[in-house]
């Protein structure tokens, strides 16, 4: 004859706690192991030209809504075809390495320069700017 001195429901409950706190550290430890993997690739608010022939777009002054943001475009192939795509609002074929484009809504703004090559399109320059709400001006 067997002795048990606990009942068994009291051992389906502790079992299932148990695999509860398996779970919970099996998930935690997954957590903090993608936690510490590698810094956030957060996107800057504002464009680092980096090094030359790193970066083909310059901005050359805080974009807001309703003025022109003149945009630079340097080291570009004369003989290869250009687009400048600015957010979902607007894409430009490039025949220019100056632009002068206004934004029409404020918030952050894709800014991409594609060239054409023999499979279609590939960013070859990205970064994301923050557009200004238009300031409003005091009158007396």
């Amino acid at each position: 004859m067997k002795h048990e001195t606990t009942p068994n429901s009291n051992r389906k409950i502790e079992s299932s706690l148990l695999v509860i706190m398996l779970l919970a550290g099996v998930l935690g430890i997954v957590f903090l192991m993608n936690a510490n993997a590698s810094p956030s690739a957060e996107v800057p608010t504002a464009y680092d030209k980096g090094t030359p022939n790193q970066a083909f777009i310059s901005i050359d002054n805080a974009a807001e809504v309703g003025l022109p943001t003149n945009i630079s475009l340097r080291d570009l192939s004369p003989s290869e075809n250009y687009l400048l795509v600015l957010g979902k609002e607007k894409t430009i074929e490039v025949n220019q390495t100056e632009i002068q484009y206004v934004f029409e809504q404020s918030g952050r703004h894709s800014v991409q320069l594609l060239e054409k090559g023999t499979a279609g399109y590939q960013v070859i320059d990205q970064f994301e700017i923050q557009v200004k709400a238009d300031r409003p001006v005091a009158v007396y």
